[in-house]
């Protein structure tokens, strides 16, 4: 009799305790995964750690060598490499080497948030090519879940104003982007014109496109023209 018991106890035990076991494990994996998870992206952490509310709307912040304190700055580029991973080395599969290049240290940089999420980057440098002098922006990328005509052209809008700012003195800004038509549609809409021929890079084609100045002036007054209304300033 007591064999018998100490038997349906034994598999009593069995049947209620390995389940609740193998739930526990899964948790600590999943636990463990989100840990690594956030360890990868600790810079993201640090740089939203805030002393005060955050600002829900869409804004921007704009970094380089030059003008940038050294902690700040540090924050923002691995914040920037990540995103520029994610986006052209994980989803394009362009090559890290080729991805990060030696005009990185020479270019500026800014990335949008809502709140403390980042949600598109952009960067822009200073060119000369045949006698002439411009802007050239690059790698510009929302993330995927961001991605729609909205942030797109909101975070081009700004790198326009941040080139205006700085340099103001440049003749054009020129940017290239994948002879796609939802890229393409993108940037004309905000005054740019294609030019030169489609190349290919990558496997991919893009086209070079240009806007002359003054840019915000023809950028504003395509939108109106479009819209048929005023949108006020950028």
């Amino acid at each position: 009799m007591r064999v018998r018991v100490r038997y349906w106890w034994n598999a009593l035990v069995r049947m209620c305790i390995f389940p609740l076991l193998a739930i526990e494990k899964t948790y600590v994996s999943i636990f463990c995964s989100i840990n690594v998870y956030l360890r990868a992206i600790g810079c993201q952490q640090e740089h939203c750690r805030s002393k005060g509310p955050s600002n829900m709307n869409l804004h921007f912040k704009m970094f380089d060598r030059r003008n940038t304190a050294p902690e700040e700055l540090s924050k923002l580029w691995k914040l920037a490499k990540i995103m520029r991973r994610h986006v052209f080395v994980r989803e394009l599969e362009v090559a890290e080497e080729k991805e990060f290049d030696d005009h990185d240290g020479f270019s500026r940089h800014i990335i949008s948030f809502i709140g403390d999420a980042p949600i598109s980057y952009a960067r822009w440098r200073v060119v000369e090519e045949t006698g002439s002098t411009f802007a050239l922006i690059e790698r510009w990328c929302p993330l995927h879940r961001h991605r729609n005509l909205t942030f797109a052209k909101q975070l081009l809008r700004a790198t326009i104003r941040d080139i205006s700012s700085v340099r103001s003195t440049l003749s054009a800004i020129v940017t290239t982007c994948p002879n796609q038509p939802v890229p393409l549609r993108v940037v004309e809409s905000i005054g740019f014109k294609q030019i030169g021929r489609q190349f290919e890079k990558g496997g991919r084609v893009f086209q070079r496109l240009i806007l002359s100045r003054p840019f915000l002036r023809s950028s504003l007054a395509l939108e109106e023209h479009k819209s048929g209304t005023t949108n006020g300033p950028f």
